[in-house]
C-alpha cells in the first residue's frame, strides 16, 4: 500500500514501475541511436588529398619566368563503402589581393590532369612585384560530395631592371665628370661591375663595384647591372659631355 500526501491510498501499485520503466526504454533508444550514428560516420569514406609543391613555390623570379607544372595528386580513402571517384575540379587563380578565378576546371572526371600556370609577365619596367598564387578545389560526387581542396602555390614576380643615368661635370682642368646610376625593378640587390672602353684609360679600381662613379676622364664607360634573377642590364655611357639618359 502507497500513501499520499493527503493520506488517500493508492491501490494501483504497479503504476510507478511502469512508468520508470518506459523511461528506461525511451534512454536507452536514445543511446542506441546515436551510438549506431557515429557509426556509420566513422565507416563512411573519407577523402584526402595531397599535392606536392612545385620547386618555385615561394621563391621571387623576373618578368617572363615560365613555371613548370603543378603535378595531379594524389588520393586517399579511409572507411567503408569506397565507390568510383567522380571528380568536379577546378585549378584556381589569384593575382595579388584579388578574388580566385577558375583557371581549369572539368566535371565528373576520373582523372585531374597536372596544370601547367602560363608565362608570367610584369611588363612595365621598374614595377612593383606581382604575386600569382594557385590551388586546387576537389569535389568527388562518387563519394558523398566530399570537398578538398590544394594548399595555395606562390609565385612573386618582379618587372626586368630598370636603369638611367646621369652624367655630371666636375668642373675640373681635365674635364672629368661623375655617373649617377639610378636602379629599379628586378630583385633588389643589385651589384655592379664597371670598366672602361677606352684602352687609354684605366676605370678607378676602387669604384669598379660601386653604384656611381666619380673622377672619370673623357671616355667611353661600361657597367654590368645584376640581381638575383633577372637577366643582366648593360649601359655605355659617354661622359665626353654632360647629358641624361
Amino acid at each position: 500500500m502507497v500513501q499520499t500526501s493527503t493520506g488517500n491510498p493508492i491501490t494501483n501499485a504497479r503504476y510507478l514501475p511502469d512508468f520508470n520503466l518506459s523511461l528506461v526504454r525511451m534512454v536507452l533508444v536514445l543511446i542506441l541511436g546515436i551510438v549506431s550514428m557515429y557509426h556509420v560516420d566513422a565507416q563512411s569514406p573519407k577523402l584526402g588529398m595531397a599535392a606536392i609543391a612545385p620547386e618555385w613555390n615561394g621563391k621571387q623570379v623576373c618578368d617572363g619566368y615560365d613555371p613548370t607544372p603543378i603535378n595531379s595528386p594524389t588520393f586517399s580513402y579511409s572507411g567503408n563503402g569506397i565507390q568510383e571517384p567522380s571528380y568536379d575540379y577546378s585549378w584556381k587563380q589569384k593575382v595579388d589581393d584579388g578574388a580566385w578565378e577558375d583557371v581549369s576546371a572539368a566535371k565528373k572526371s576520373q582523372f585531374i590532369p597536372s596544370f601547367d600556370p602560363p608565362v608570367l609577365t610584369n611588363t612595365k619596367s621598374g614595377q612593383e612585384t606581382h604575386h600569382y598564387s594557385w590551388k586546387l578545389v576537389v569535389t568527388d560526387l562518387g563519394n558523398g560530395a566530399q570537398t578538398v581542396e590544394s594548399e595555395a602555390f606562390t609565385l612573386s614576380v618582379t618587372s626586368s631592371i630598370s636603369s638611367s643615368y646621369k652624367v655630371v661635370s666636375q668642373k675640373s682642368a681635365d674635364g672629368k665628370s661623375s655617373i649617377n646610376l639610378t636602379v629599379s625593378g628586378g630583385l633588389p640587390g643589385y651589384t655592379y661591375k664597371w670598366s672602361s672602353l677606352d684602352s687609354k684609360i684605366t676605370f678607378p679600381s676602387s669604384q669598379i663595384n660601386m653604384k656611381d662613379a666619380t673622377g672619370l676622364l673623357p671616355g667611353l664607360y661600361q657597367v654590368l647591372i645584376k640581381d638575383k634573377s633577372c637577366p643582366e642590364v648593360k649601359l655605355v655611357i659617354d661622359t665626353r659631355k654632360p647629358h641624361t639618359k
